[in-house]
């Protein structure tokens, strides 16, 4: 063909035979260049920014982190309590592995899958899987407070200097190698849609148990807690873990029981290796090309599948309702939607059964029953901007269906934000009659000034949230672990937009309720309901001249593949 040519001879095999310190230095040229390139975009800054707090929050968090257990570390071996190791590795340990699970990070994570479009051999593949490992913030974290663990008890006890060093560094060696396995493992699972959905509903479920954890708590220390000797066989099986293990080097080593202290560095060492093994199966797998993408099932021939009627919504336009009637059907089969029900309920659930810190008191909401309402109301505002601010990210290659058929992109976003509002008035609902059974029924003037509030902070949300979905896209991958439903940028932009709002609505109610006339609160948030919804209003027309100019932005990142 004109003006194409072969490649040359043995190109492809002098790329595969470039070292690995060579290929590393190539890639990383071109992560700095897509950088810089970003930085042309107004999502790009945002990025940057975000990032720039993100690096702030962890540098503080680590260093401080790194003090506080050099100290602590200090005073375990000064004071002979080697017990207390147990504490602070299974801390780090804990940290280390759940935080990249349970955590949502302020940017979006590197398709590592996309490095196989360089020739490399999977050595570099594997070692490039650590790397990145290994330079994730928190590992970074984690790395430093091993360093402060270490010069805590360089400075007690210089002697157990050698045996620190190794112990430190083979737990520290685990941890990375376990993390990394944890990770393309779950995403090789969660490429299945039943799995997504059982780890969907193990994630609330989580979440809900954790919420009861101050309570048990409490509990505990009201009455009498039963014997550890009970649980000593737990305590047994934790010994043999990694974190054990790595107490168990450092007791031996500063008895003097030098064999003992290098089997359980050994051990550590096995545990690393045989972690390493799973995790070169996994990338193997990737490295020969395994897809993870679902494909439909194949359907028999002469096979009717049968077609459901539309919902009848007469108030609506034909596209709005039936863009609104998807929306509310993918909504709902989604886990975030039904942690947006649930949280709120199970909060004020526990706010009402749990006792204050002063023993036998009651919780503050059951003393001030009235603000049960409010708070459970702006804390389901707060969980529902998780999808408010990334409308088009779960719609794929759907999204070129809006660009093409003859339907406005004004009344596309107006039934996506019908949708979401709809979500909204669902749990606001469930709230209010949480409120009613686990406290009281709420005075009328705080209930009005409840939904004059949300009156005045949807509508800003969603206007923020329609622009940010244009400016600053993120598909939705549910095939993959760890893939947040919206971009570094956006989760800044929302934290910020979030603020000021909720600050706004708490500084109305705790001003009218110092005035002893809380039924001023719904007549101020009146006309800044009319305001947000004026405001939203022109930003939607805007909004939908905006996704028409940057559409080709749009397909690259959410039709992507």
């Amino acid at each position: 063909m004109a003006g194409l040519s072969a490649a040359p001879p043995g190109s492809a095999s002098e790329l595969r035979g470039l070292s690995n310190v060579r290929m590393f230095a190539i890639i990383a040229e071109l992560r700095w260049h897509l950088l810089r390139n970003s930085l042309r975009t107004i999502r790009g800054r945002l990025e940057v920014i975000s990032r720039g707090f993100a690096t702030v929050t962890m540098t503080m968090l680590s260093i401080g982190g790194a003090i506080g257990l050099a100290i602590a570390s200090y005073l375990t071996v000064d004071d002979r309590r080697f017990s207390s190791f147990a504490l602070i590795f299974w801390g780090i340990f804990i940290f280390w592995q759940m935080y990249p699970v349970l955590g949502s990070a302020f940017s979006a994570p590197f398709e590592f899958g996309s490095l196989l479009r360089f020739p490399m051999r999977f050595s570099s593949f594997y070692i490039l899987n650590l790397a990145f490992g290994l330079l994730d913030p928190v590992s970074l974290v984690c790395i430093l407070w091993l360093f402060g663990v270490f010069i805590g008890v360089g400075i007690a006890d210089a002697s157990l200097l050698p045996w620190t060093f190794l112990a430190l560094f083979v737990f520290g060696a685990t941890n990375v190698l376990l993390s990394r396995t944890v990770y393309v493992w779950l995403e090789r699972w969660l490429a299945k849609r039943r799995t997504r959905e059982a780890l969907g509903l193990l994630f609330v479920f989580m979440m809900i148990c954790f919420q009861f954890v101050g309570p048990l708590a409490s509990r505990w220390q009201r009455h009498q807690a039963p014997p550890l000797g009970q649980y000593a066989y737990l305590f047994h099986i934790a010994n043999f873990l990694p974190p054990g293990l790595a107490e168990a080097a450092l007791i031996d080593a500063h008895r003097g029981d030098q064999m003992f202290a290098l089997f359980s560095i050994a051990a550590i060492a096995a545990y690393a290796l045989g972690i390493a093994a799973l995790l070169g199966m996994r990338l193997q797998a990737q490295f020969i090309g395994e897809n993870l993408s679902e494909a439909l099932a194949p359907v028999p021939a002469g096979h009717q599948e049968k077609v459901r009627a539309a919902w009848d919504i007469r108030l609506l336009p034909a596209p709005v309702a039936a863009i609104f009637e998807k929306e509310m059907r993918y909504l709902f089969r989604s886990a975030p939607i039904i942690f947006t029900f649930v949280m709120p309920l199970f909060v004020l659930a526990m706010f009402r059964f749990v006792p204050s810190h002063g023993g036998h008191e009651s919780s503050f909401l059951v003393k001030a029953p009235d603000w049960a309402f409010p708070i459970g109301a702006g804390y389901a505002l707060l969980i529902l901007a998780n999808i408010v601010y990334n409308s088009f990210g779960a719609d794929g290659a759907g999204l070129q269906l809006y660009l093409t058929a003859p339907v406005r992109l004004r009344d596309v976003l107006l039934a996506k934000n019908l949708a979401h509002s709809t979500v909204l008035v669902l749990a606001t609902s469930g709230v209010l009659i949480t409120t009613i059974v686990l406290y009281r029924p709420p005075s009328f003037a705080v209930t009005f000034g409840t939904v004059m509030a949300l009156l005045f902070a949807l509508p800003l949300n969603l206007a923020a949230g329609n622009m940010m979905s244009i400016y600053s896209p993120k598909k939705y991958d549910f095939g993959a672990f760890n893939r947040q439903r919206s971009t570094g940028a956006t989760a800044f932009v929302s934290m910020g937009v979030e603020a000021v709002v909720v600050g706004i609505a708490a500084a109305v109610f705790f001003l009218t309720r110092y005035l002893h006339r809380v039924w001023l609160a719904g007549i101020i948030f009146l006309p800044l309901a009319a305001i947000a919804l004026a405001v939203y209003w022109v930003v939607l027309n805007l909004a939908a001249r905006r996704v028409l100019e940057r559409r080709e932005i749009l397909i690259a990142e959410i039709c992507r593949t």
